[in-house]
């Protein structure tokens, strides 16, 4: 079962750190925001809000050419 399937909007980081286990890489953070927005398994992007606590609002991906593709808002 691939990330996607296991995922859904409106979760917490929290929550899918517990189901996914540590990022291969992260993203989007600042010095207002330490919390990374981005969370990267393999291809696919998780993005959530970029306060503290925020929720999963989409999951994204690009393929070889940079083509990207949203696949779950």
């Amino acid at each position: 079962m691939g990330v996607v399937e296991k995922v859904r909007v409106g979760m917490s980081r929290q929550e899918v750190l517990a189901l996914l286990g540590p990022p291969d890489d992260v993203g989007g953070t600042s010095r207002k925001y330490r919390e990374p927005s981005i969370l990267k398994y393999g291809r696919v992007e998780l993005h959530f809000e970029p306060w503290k606590d925020g929720r999963l609002l989409r999951a994204y991906t690009e393929d070889e050419r940079g083509v990207g593709t949203v696949l779950l808002e």
